[in-house]
């Protein structure tokens, strides 16, 4: 999995990227960009850092994932089911251990 964020949350986006990988079932990296890096992109975590408050996009294959992905052979049988749930697996550890 890919975390990505902004610089000034570099610390909370390298705590998170550890997180993801404690358990062991996947593995783990961050990315911090510049705040107005244009990549950032539209999605919801962004909306927060005007806030002040740190946010990142888990994104889980980096582009390498189901090659079906938003097309019409994307369906149920071309999902891989053990990555899945190797994905939230890391992400439920990640989320009960943020605070520790």
């Amino acid at each position: 999995m890919i975390v990505s964020g902004i610089k000034r949350f570099d610390l909370f986006n390298r705590k998170i990227s550890q997180l993801l990988k404690a358990n062991g079932t996947m593995d783990s990296r961050r990315i911090s960009f510049a705040e107005h890096y244009p990549n950032n992109g539209p999605s919801d975590h962004r909306n927060y850092w005007q806030f002040n408050i740190p946010a990142v996009m888990v994104i889980g294959t980096g582009g390498e994932g189901n090659p079906n992905y938003h097309t019409a052979t994307d369906t149920i049988e071309t999902l891989d089911f053990e990555i899945m749930t190797n994905a939230v697996v890391s992400i439920a550890n990640a989320l009960f251990n943020i605070v520790g």
